[in-house]
């Protein structure tokens, strides 16, 4: 089954949703090893991204860490709220 959620608004689209519901199904990938990697803080002096304040990104900095070598399934960006306050 697939269910599909919107919200919109007098401007449109904001946000699409949709979501799958199935049978378990075998898988011809076979994923060796952890998939979890401790990653810390960057330093205080890094270069980190933030999105446009437009757009959701931009409450967020980000920090891609394409100098480690990536694993099977990892996703190398580190992320945390510009502002934690509330």
């Amino acid at each position: 089954a697939f269910i599909q959620a919107d919200i919109v608004s007098e401007a449109g689209l904001g946000y699409r949703a949709t979501f799958v519901f199935m049978a378990e199904q075998p898988s011809r990938i076979a994923l060796s090893g952890a998939l979890h990697r401790t990653v810390t803080p960057p330093a205080a002096d890094a270069t980190l991204y933030t999105g446009p304040d437009d757009f959701f990104t931009g409450n967020f900095n980000f920090l891609d860490l394409k100098d480690q070598a990536p694993g099977e399934a990892e996703w190398l960006r580190w992320a945390r709220l510009r502002d934690a306050s509330g």
